[in-house]
């Protein structure tokens, strides 16, 4: 992700579009990663990046209204179904598919700017 966003900083400036909605540079238009975020994702990173990568999706987390992080860190980290989420959280599966949508966008836009502030510092 870090490696991700300093390429993507360098080559353009992050986009938005009428809703300001930024999540286009992290999701395609069904919600998924980007297959080149997802492998950015997974190449390592040295433990201080991946530390301070770490704070700040835990403190971006923090941020979500309720049931947005549970259904994110279930999905997105744990790799649970949406079945097995409803289950857990008892909601409906578009209910979950809401909170998603909605994390992802909200993670997008807030993980972009503490990244940026933490790269000026």
């Amino acid at each position: 992700m870090i490696d991700f966003i300093r390429r993507r900083n360098r080559t353009i400036a992050l986009t938005e579009d009428e809703n300001g909605d930024s999540s286009d540079a992290f999701f395609d238009r069904r919600g998924n990663w980007k297959p080149e975020l997802r492998s950015a994702l997974c190449r390592p990173l040295d433990s201080l990046e991946r530390e301070e990568f770490r704070c700040i999706l835990r403190a971006c987390l923090d941020e979500l209204p309720t049931r947005q992080p549970d259904v994110f860190v279930r999905r997105e980290m744990k790799g649970q179904s949406t079945g097995e989420i409803c289950k857990a959280l008892e909601i409906t599966a578009s209910n979950a598919w809401v909170l998603l949508h909605r994390a992802r966008r909200r993670l997008a836009i807030t993980m972009n700017s503490r990244w940026q502030q933490q790269a000026s510092k």
